[in-house]
């Protein structure tokens, strides 16, 4: 079934640094002074292949609750189409006194992460998770507006021991779409956002 358009004004993206599309050409925070979204990111394909105009608010290096966070304070209306691409579950970040984000990552080397990292195990990071998206989900459903969500993270399909409801989730395996890097070799390159925004599309008109 094909998707109407004509009932959107836009479409409205939320994600990490994947969908943000770090290290782009045109998004490179070596080179460039000002940093935004990419042009070439998936969304704005997206956007071009539907002919509706994008507002990308992915962040690089967000955990899902660092998303959840961006949709809670966005200003979302009925007419939009929403995706919300999750990222990895194991992700997180502590609200320091001055209100900024301290991100904490799997990899980090200091005594918030050691402390985090020891109480929250695989089943607790996913159920995290879940409690993340049926948040968005209720927030979404009561501005009235639909909402498709992604996720990249393989741990989620351990959501089937959550004791929450399972919500309408679409993995997006970003290993398989990927065929090529963009400029730091980590993230998707130019061709890779083109594969992912074509199969978020067939979703989307599936």
């Amino acid at each position: 079934m094909t998707l109407d358009t004509q009932k959107y004004n836009r479409l409205v993206v939320f994600g990490s640094s994947d969908t943000y599309g770090a290290h782009l050409p045109d998004c490179n925070p070596d080179t460039q002074l000002e940093i935004k979204p990419s042009v070439y990111a998936w969304p704005n394909i997206l956007g071009e292949k539907m002919s509706m105009p994008v507002n990308n608010m992915a962040t690089p290096g967000a955990s899902n609750k660092e998303i959840l966070l961006s949709i809670l304070t966005s200003s979302i209306v009925e007419t939009d189409l929403v995706l919300v691409c999750w990222t990895y579950v194991n992700r997180t970040y502590i609200v320091k006194d001055d209100n900024s984000l301290d991100k904490i990552y799997p990899n980090s080397k200091n005594v918030q992460a050691e402390s985090y990292y020891r109480l929250y195990d695989i089943n607790n990071l996913v159920h995290n998770t879940m409690l993340n998206i049926s948040h968005a989900n209720l927030f979404f459903l009561n501005k009235k507006c639909d909402i498709y969500n992604f996720y990249t993270d393989p741990l989620v399909h351990l959501k089937t021991n959550s004791i929450l409801p399972n919500p309408s989730l679409v993995y997006l395996n970003k290993f398989k779409l990927t065929v090529d890097r963009s400029t730091d070799n980590m993230h998707p390159g130019l061709q890779s956002h083109i594969n992912i925004a074509n199969f978020v599309h067939n979703v989307l008109n599936d």
